[in-house]
């Protein structure tokens, strides 16, 4: 791996869950599913929610705001908005990128990512 950096220990993170880290000033979250590691942006490209304060369903993260969500696997938009009409028009007006990943691996007990 490249440049990377130590952002957590294997232990500090628990399968089926995320959390948040900052490393060099970005805001990235880091999700535990089945023991495989994967990092993403934390931030939700549509209002800059905390994808952190949203649900994780195997790889799939949803924004807490507007109900976005994101395979972290690819960084891939799954659905844009939480439906609805209002959700439906709100995606008329701005368009939902997909979400930055980096790659990330484990080397004994250490999370290592690269940016």
């Amino acid at each position: 791996m490249g440049n990377s950096i130590e952002v957590l220990k294997t232990t500090d993170l628990e399968s089926g869950h995320m959390k948040a880290v900052m490393i060099k000033e970005q805001d990235i979250l880091i999700a535990n599913v089945g023991n495989v590691y994967y990092t993403v942006s934390n931030i939700c490209p549509h209002r800059a929610g905390k994808l952190s304060d949203g649900k994780l369903d195997g790889t799939i993260v949803e924004c807490p705001v507007h109900g976005s969500r994101f395979n972290i696997a690819n960084g891939k938009v799954i659905r844009r908005l939480n439906g609805g009409f209002a959700g439906k028009l709100l995606g008329l007006f701005k368009v939902i990128s997909n979400i930055n990943t980096y790659k990330t691996e484990v080397e004994g007990d250490s999370i290592k990512v690269e940016l």
